[in-house]
């Protein structure tokens, strides 16, 4: 007995249609940065063009004061950096502003303080947990800093 197979290829047609609504949409860059309440910076690497090797600077190019700030990215590209439990002045405000875009390749993290300086960074990595930029330096010299929630 022959089963027709206009049903059969109905019910692939359909199944192709819809597949992809049932896809989940990945977060973008911009909505993985603002959905953590808090970062915080975890590691500081400094990278050696001559040994060709990462080294672990975080212990110094931060201080105790640094490592429990708290920065929360908002989605209209404000940054407040809140100084927490330790402050590395005690004149210093508990809080700090600045603004932050990402570039539309997402390749470019930039931060610009309310004094306008201004600096730009490579997106290593940027999940709902990580977020890694680089900088590099004349002479190959590259610092990279981790910062997670």
């Amino acid at each position: 007995m022959k089963r027709p197979i206009a049903p059969f290829l109905f019910a692939i047609f359909i199944s192709v249609l819809f597949a992809p609504a049932c896809k989940k949409d990945e977060a973008s860059l911009e909505e993985r940065l603002v959905a953590a309440s808090c970062w915080g910076v975890t590691k500081a690497e400094e990278f050696d063009p001559i040994t060709n090797k990462w080294e672990d600077v975080t212990l110094k190019e931060y201080g105790e004061c640094d490592l429990d700030d708290c920065y929360t990215f908002y989605s209209d590209h404000n940054l407040i950096v809140s100084h927490e439990n330790i402050k590395c002045d005690p004149n210093e405000p508990n809080t700090e502003s600045a603004v932050w875009s990402i570039s539309s390749d997402g390749k470019i993290f930039k931060l610009t303080k309310s004094n306008g300086d201004a600096a730009s960074f490579t997106i290593i990595e940027l999940s709902s947990s990580v977020f890694v930029i680089e900088v590099t330096f004349g002479g190959g010299v590259k610092d990279r800093t981790t910062l997670m929630n």
